[in-house]
């Protein structure tokens, strides 16, 4: 069994919720990969983001966007906001709902490689950043197979 880890950054504004569609770079990793059929795992280490296969559409985002605001609002006062400051000694924290908001999606999502491709149909990858601030993340793709 052949294992081989590829990785990607991208550059999260200070926009929120930030939706990326990292599809194609996630196929361009496939088809380059020494793996030609098995699986793709591709994960985001960070607890204010999430990753998901979904209908990349302007009105699929805006719609998620609204369905986030009522499952955990901006204006809510999260215990995070308190207790993150106090721990670290920075002040207020104020990133809360980002946190919450990423527990809904989780860090990674697995994907079948078949003959060097994914089989999404009209599906997209995608990155879903919820953090308050600009950060730079990084992508990391797994895959396993033969």
């Amino acid at each position: 069994m052949a294992v081989e880890i590829c990785e990607f950054t991208y550059d999260k504004p200070v926009t929120e919720p930030y939706l990326l569609n990292i599809t194609s770079k996630v196929r361009s990793i496939v088809s380059k990969s020494k793996v030609k059929n098995g699986v793709a795992i591709i994960f985001i280490n960070s607890t204010t983001t999430g990753i998901r296969i979904m209908k990349y559409t302007k009105d699929t985002k805006a719609e998620l966007t609204k369905v986030l605001e009522v499952l955990a609002p901006s204006d809510m006062e999260y215990m995070h906001h308190k207790l993150a400051g106090d721990v670290y000694g920075i002040g207020a924290d104020t990133n809360g709902k980002s946190h919450v908001r990423s527990a809904f999606f989780g860090p990674s999502v697995t994907v079948p490689i078949i003959s060097k491709k994914i089989p999404l149909g009209k599906n997209s990858i995608v990155a879903m950043d919820f953090d308050v601030i600009k950060r730079k993340r990084r992508v990391i793709v797994q895959m396993l197979g033969r």
